[in-house]
């Protein structure tokens, strides 16, 4: 991926660095070397015939050899490709090539034009809550793809989160999923069980308690990880600060995030948000959000929220479950129709049969399903029902 913070001079140093910039990897010719990451290297590169930009991720020489690191690298394409979602990184192509000297084996991924969120949050010292929600509103989107077809990330964390700009082939998608190197998938209704529990899988600053601890692994794995971005997004840093990996393991499984989380501009992150940010980081997975899909309804209510539709959640929700309120235009409107309803009703009763003929007909007709998700089930049942009893009178 190249990144637009790229400088000339740097570019220029990275041209130098690599002896495959000009020469051709089958129809692509290297441009330039614009990263380096644990397992390889990712070149820019175009196609000669049809002009088509591309990034390459390059195993590096010493994991060729090594078959179990050729078909880790493999698998993360297939998974890549078995997702397949506009807020994930598309992976056009795997290429193994023994006959060269040394041999190579690739991946031809979209080119992606913009900054990972960690560069991001950095140029910004923090974000805005609505900005926050919108990143991980489309983070969700990605996640609920993955996790509907049994794939687990579990290595989530800003480096791994691009947001494109500009010359990208999905203009309309700005959040991007990158690295699926320690990705899982798992069987329907099962746990991922890590095949070396000895060894950490992801990072450990952005690990889940259960991750750590070489314990069985599902979906909420993910949502952990992202609690954690979305701390980073809003504060600029994260509440875990040892640097040595063995204290910042003890700290990550037994450490809890502040109960006021401060956003780094020193204000405090609104509570609506806030109760968001804490339920993704409850220490036991069971009491965190059950899907990727649930947190998202949860952030798109706290957006909600946020521009006064709905009334943020009450004091003491400890399970940062989202409830709504009707305020005082829904209190209205409820007196509005008692009186109506009473006036109807005898109305009726001096009509006699006959309106009780039309008040029967009425309501068959004008009669309203509450439909959409739980937490406004009762709202959408009232305004229903007023439906129903308008259409009566």
């Amino acid at each position: 991926m190249i990144t637009a913070s790229m400088s000339r001079d740097e570019s220029t140093q990275q041209l130098a660095k690599d002896p495959l910039v000009g020469e051709m990897l089958g129809p692509y010719e290297v441009i330039a070397r614009v990263a380096e990451g644990g397992m390889g290297v990712i070149l820019a590169a175009q196609h000669t015939k049809i002009g088509r930009r591309v990034a390459i991720k390059l195993l590096r020489d010493d994991l060729v050899k090594n078959k179990d690191q050729v078909s880790r690298f493999l698998n993360e394409a297939k998974t890549v490709n078995r997702v397949g979602h506009p807020n994930i990184i598309q992976i056009y192509d795997f290429i193994e090539d023994w006959e060269r000297e040394p041999p190579l084996v690739y991946m031809v991924m979209e080119y992606l034009v913009g900054r990972n969120l960690h560069e991001y949050v950095d140029a910004m010292s923090c974000l805005s809550a609505d900005e926050t929600i919108d990143i991980a509103d489309e983070i969700c989107a990605a996640l609920v793809a993955m996790h509907d077809v049994n794939v687990l990330h579990l290595d989530l964390k800003p480096h791994n989160i691009f947001l494109a700009s500009g010359d990208t082939s999905v203009r309309e998608q700005r959040v991007k999923l990158l690295d699926f190197g320690v990705s899982r998938v798992f069987a329907e209704g099962q746990r991922v069980e890590l095949t070396d529990p000895g060894q950490l899988i992801g990072t450990p600053k952005y690990m889940a308690p259960e991750q750590i601890l070489g314990r069985p692994l599902d979906v909420r794995a993910d949502i952990y990880a992202l609690g954690l971005v979305m701390y980073k997004m809003l504060v600029g840093d994260l509440f875990i600060q040892a640097e040595e990996v063995g204290a910042l393991l003890v700290e990550q499984v037994h450490t809890e995030p502040p109960s006021e989380i401060i956003a780094g501009d020193g204000r405090r992150v609104p509570p609506v948000l806030e109760k968001v940010v804490h339920r993704c980081l409850r220490k036991v997975a069971a009491e965190r959000y059950g899907s990727a899909r649930e947190l998202r309804d949860a952030l798109r209510l706290a957006r909600a929220s946020q521009t006064g539709k709905v009334a943020a959640l009450p004091e003491g929700d400890a399970t940062g479950e989202m409830t709504l309120r009707s305020g005082g235009a829904m209190r209205a409107a409820v007196v509005v129709l008692l009186v109506l309803l009473c006036g109807g009703g005898l109305w009726l009763w001096l009509r006699g049969g006959t309106g009780g003929n039309r008040r029967a007909r009425a309501a068959g007709s004008g009669s309203a399903s509450a439909s959409g998700s739980a937490t406004a089930a009762a709202m959408r049942a009232d305004a229903a029902a007023g439906r129903t009893d308008s259409a009566a009178l």
